[in-house]
């Protein structure tokens, strides 16, 4: 083969090798959260984020990652990496930011005296550290400047690795100390791994112990709630509910869109239930689910 043909050729090969190393969120990427008990053991169970399909949002070409009860939406333009929430795409990663820069960061957070995680903030963020994780891996230690109009929240000090995300939770969110909303137990990355790339957490690599292991009698945890499964998400044209309630138990499920319209309502009358979706638009859907006193269950919907 000629030379020079030879030498553009790996340059295009080593070119595209870059970028699929550079990309957040590839298809098929994996995320192995440990989630600590009641009595704070990191071992009892663990949470599963798989990047599982492509999504437009607004025009833009975005990555679903979703566990069993969780779904979460990026975008990555440029080294940054943006989450939707709410209609709105939030800055949460800046893995080409030097030490010394100061990024603004848009953090979801629970509004003040209330619980449920429903607007965002901005703060200011310095990076303090840009240091060398295991694979020639940036990690970038940031400094939140308090905000005096936000003197009710936690601000503090956290840390990312490039292209993998939190080491200490899937999504990072402002603290309220007032009312500091519903947390399920402090999350640690054990793993991650997609087809270019195998990390292991330092705190992981002390344990000696595989990405998905819990401890005899545990589970992996389960957020949605009461015992109540929404399945699939994403969904294209049926949704199929299932819940632990006596048969008789009479529940109603509403869908409301990002725009906090509700677009459908159902009831729920056996303990597996079939939904039609077919006739919602694409996007993003909040799914909840009532008894007769209140609601039992929330969480996103990707309607494709």
């Amino acid at each position: 083969m000629n030379t020079r043909l030879l030498l553009v050729l790996l340059a295009v090969f080593s070119t595209g090798l870059l970028r699929a190393q550079s990309e957040f969120a590839p298809i098929g990427a994996t995320w192995y959260y440990s989630v600590a008990d009641e009595s704070g053991n990191p071992m009892s169970s663990y949470e599963k984020y798989v990047s599982i399909a492509d999504t437009l949002i607004n025009g833009k070409i975005c990555r679903v990652v979703a566990s069993t009860s969780d779904t979460l939406i990026f975008y990555n333009e440029n080294g940054k990496v943006y989450n939707w929430f709410r209609g709105h795409f939030l800055l949460t990663y800046d893995f080409k930011a030097q030490t010394g820069d100061t990024v603004a960061v848009d953090f979801r957070a629970n509004k003040p005296n209330g619980f449920a995680t429903d607007t965002f903030y901005t703060v200011q963020c310095v990076v303090k550290a840009n240091a060398l994780a295991d694979n020639n891996l940036k990690k970038l230690e940031l400094e939140m400047i308090p905000r005096d109009d936000l003197s009710g929240y936690h601000f503090g000090s956290y840390s990312y690795v490039e292209n993998i995300g939190y080491e200490n939770e899937p999504m990072r969110e402002l603290t309220n100390l007032v009312s500091p909303g519903i947390t399920i137990g402090t999350c640690y990355l054990r793993c991650y791994e997609d087809n270019l790339l195998k990390y292991t957490s330092d705190w992981w690599k002390t344990q000696n112990k595989d990405c998905d292991y819990k401890d005899a009698g545990s589970a992996v945890i389960e957020r949605s709630g009461m015992g109540i499964k929404i399945l699939p998400n994403p969904v294209d044209n049926q949704l199929i509910v299932t819940f632990d309630y006596a048969e008789n138990t009479v529940l109603e499920l509403q869908v409301v869109s990002e725009q906090g319209i509700m677009v459908q309502k159902n009831l729920i009358q056996q303990c597996e239930t079939i939904i039609d979706v077919s006739s919602l638009n694409s996007g993003l859907y909040y799914v909840s689910v009532f008894n007769e006193k209140e609601c039992i269950s929330t969480t996103k919907m990707i309607k494709l």
